[in-house]
Order: structure tokens, then sequence, then C-alpha cells
């Protein structure tokens, strides 16, 4: 098990200030019980705030599902999705591993990003620059041994990163968000920008580039009216701005190293107030 993380020693910090009732269930202070006006409880896993559905969360962890619900109302790098023909659901691949090469090298340009389905943190994505590359990245990714096995690869159109940013949503309304900066930082093989070394978080002020943002955001909640998300949006060297991927359950780690925690702490605030009223 693990310790209370430091989105949980905020989130703490905004129920004392509330004079919100609450106990931790566990040893550790991980999984906060917070009593509500009508006898009713919330659960609280650190991070996991409890406000999204099961399939909120499922289709934000299944990148393939993510780009076909979201493609065609906002920007996003063309994706394909392949099931390992050898895997648990092998029998609905609609191609075998020479295939999967083939298909990849026709409908994309290289180089192509190849990738986990339901990756996080960096894990398992691979940039690769030719068929040999793309082979060897499939390999790693449905190695059936591997504790790191994903029974669905992606191959995603490659974007010349200019700029990256978190974008943390409630309700459909941009509450803050933050650059992944490595404009000082060394890349050490996880191209999760927060992850190189010397990569920082930095909060934006900018209102210009707000409302650039949450304009662009602004069109995928007329078909899925996720309730709370991390956004990871980039703008390419050409200016123009793609949604990669939705995490249902942002961490904050990275930030509240590099940042005040004055923007999450307000955020968390909205959030507990809103679950006193709801209920």
């Amino acid at each position: 098990m693990w310790g209370m993380t430091s989105s949980g020693i905020v989130l703490q910090e905004v129920l004392d200030s509330l004079s919100m009732q609450y106990e931790f269930v566990d040893e550790e202070n991980v999984l906060f019980k917070i009593a509500l006006p009508n006898g009713s409880y919330h659960y609280i896993i650190n991070n996991i705030l409890g406000l999204n559905s099961e399939s909120d969360v499922k289709l934000c962890a299944d990148k393939a599902y993510t780009y076909q619900l979201l493609s065609d109302v906002v920007k996003m790098p063309k994706t394909l999705a392949f099931l390992d023909p050898n895997g648990p659901y092998g029998a609905s691949a609609r191609c075998d591993i020479p295939g999967i090469f083939s298909t990849i090298s026709k409908k994309f340009e290289f180089p192509v990003v190849i990738k986990k389905n339901a990756g996080s943190l960096g894990s398992h994505v691979f940039v690769c620059k030719d068929q040999l590359e793309v082979k060897e990245a499939v390999t790693k990714i449905f190695n059936r041994q591997s504790s790191a096995y994903d029974y669905v690869v992606l191959a995603q159109e490659a974007i010349k990163i200019k700029s990256e940013w978190r974008v943390l949503m409630l309700h459909g309304k941009l509450e803050f968000m933050y650059r992944k900066d490595t404009s000082e930082a060394i890349f050490t093989g996880n191209l999760s920008p927060l992850h190189w070394e010397g990569g920082k978080a930095v909060v934006e002020t900018d209102q210009a580039l707000y409302e650039e943002i949450a304009a662009f955001l602004s069109p995928l909640f007329s078909k899925w009216q996720l309730p709370y998300g991390g956004f990871d949006v980039v703008r390419d060297e050409g200016g123009v701005l793609w949604l990669i991927e939705i995490n249902s359950h942002p961490a904050f780690a990275h930030f509240l190293a590099d940042c005040d925690s004055a923007p999450l702490k307000q955020m968390y605030t909205k959030i507990v107030k809103e679950l006193v009223h709801d209920r």
C-alpha cells in the first residue's frame, strides 16, 4: 500500500479549511471518508476523486475509444488500433502481425508513434523512424511475458510539438493549466515531458491562452459530458492545437513539486463545495 500523495495533503488542507467532517479508512491515510450533510459519505482515494462514472474512466484509459469518440469534434492525431492476433481476443483481430506492419507502413508517414493503448506516464511509447523500429515496438508491446503487455497497440500520427500543457477541466470549464516545460531539460528515454531530467511544470496565467484552449476543447463536451479530467493539449510547430489524451484521475506530484498549490486548492475547494450542495 502506498502513502498519502502530495495532492492528498492538499485535499486534507481543503477539507480542514471548510470544516468538513472526514476520517481515513486506512492506516496509510489514503482513503478519505467524507461526511456529507444528508448523512451519506463520499470516498476519495488520493487523486481519484470519484466524480467520473466507470464508463468515463474506461473511455479515458482506452486511447482508441477516446479517439473514435472525439476525433470528429476536436483535432487529434490520426490513430489506428490493432488487436494482438495471438492475444486473449485474437479471434477478433482484423489482421495478423505482418498485416499490422503493412497497414502501418501504408497508412502513416514516418516517423510514427507506436504505443500501448492503456499505457500511462509515458510507458511503452515509441517514435519509430522506419518499419524495423515499428516491428521492434509492436513486438515489445505484444510480449505476453512482459508485465507491460497490452493486447491493443496503437499507431499514431507523430506531431512536431512546440508546447504541451496539462489542462484541468471540471464540468466543461477550464479550472487551471500548466505547461510541461522541457526548455532546460534532458531527454532520458521517456517521451512524457515531466519525466525528462530537468523537466518542470509551469503554471500558465495568460488569459488569451486560457480562452484559446477552452474554446478548442469546448466542442468535445457536446459529445461527452466528462465531469472531470486532465487533458493533454499540444501546439505543433505550425501553431495548431491538438488533443493527445485525457486522464480521468490526473496526478499532481510533478505540479506540486514545481508550483504553488493555490490553483489546485481552489479547484478542490470548488469540488468539495459541489459535493455538499449536490447531496
